[in-house]
């Protein structure tokens, strides 16, 4: 076999190489693979409660891979005391004490991979 023609073969090969690449990019691309992360969105917002308990929301969190979450719901420190319902929900009842006041909540959210996220939502109980 000649040079120019182990050369030919050579180049072939590694054109190969790259369609299969470009392949695997394209179907990581399109189910979400690239540029996609896990995240925790905590909701709502800046939310006001005047009833003792409220409905916290975390069913806009993602995962990059499009599997389920773990939740886990957590009330910050310096916030006034707050019991979590379903803390390893999306969607927790919270039961605020007898305090008005600010209360922060965390939310953490953990992927079939074990990454992390998490968000914080405060919501303002002004209730009796």
């Amino acid at each position: 076999m000649s040079a120019v023609t182990q050369s030919a073969n050579s180049l072939r090969q590694d054109r190969l190489l790259l369609d299969e690449d470009q392949k695997s990019y394209i179907i990581a691309a399109t189910n979400g693979g690239i540029g996609f992360r896990t995240a925790a969105v905590a909701g709502p917002k800046n939310a006001t409660a005047i009833t003792r308990q409220f409905q916290l929301d975390g069913t806009a969190c993602t995962s990059f891979d499009g599997k389920p979450l773990s939740y886990q719901w957590t009330i910050t420190p310096g916030s006034p005391g707050a019991a979590i319902l379903g803390g390893d929900t999306a969607t927790p009842t919270v039961q605020f004490s007898i305090a008005r006041g600010a209360y922060t909540f965390q939310l953490t959210v953990t992927d079939s991979t074990g990454k992390t996220a998490v968000d914080l939502v405060t919501i303002n109980f002004f209730g009796i």
